[in-house]
């Protein structure tokens, strides 16, 4: 497995596994808790396990991170917020029909 560091704090752990040879669950959940245990100093909820190829972004581009923090994605969100307050199938879910 390869070993990624993101600029906004996280261990990304990734790799192909193949399911004929493996489970990719159980081996995927080892790979973490050995990479956790090797490293007790990281913060295990910042540590990532992909099954497959991770391509981190250009330093230059936005993490998520920056990106939620940005007034037009709040605004955004808040809208949507607001506008599904009125949904009857929302309203449904959160039992107030």
């Amino acid at each position: 497995m390869e070993v990624s560091h993101t600029p906004d704090g996280y261990w990304i752990l990734s790799g192909w596994i193949d399911p004929e040879y493996q489970d990719a669950q159980t081996t995927m959940k080892q790979a973490k808790e050995q990479f956790i245990k090797a490293n007790p100093q990281l913060d295990p909820s910042k540590v990532v396990i992909v099954n497959g190829e991770f391509k981190q972004a250009s330093p230059k581009q936005f993490t998520l991170g920056d990106l939620a923090r940005t007034d037009e994605c709040r605004s955004l969100t808040h809208d949507m917020i607001a506008a599904m307050r009125d949904d009857p199938k929302v309203k449904k879910m959160l039992g107030q029909s």
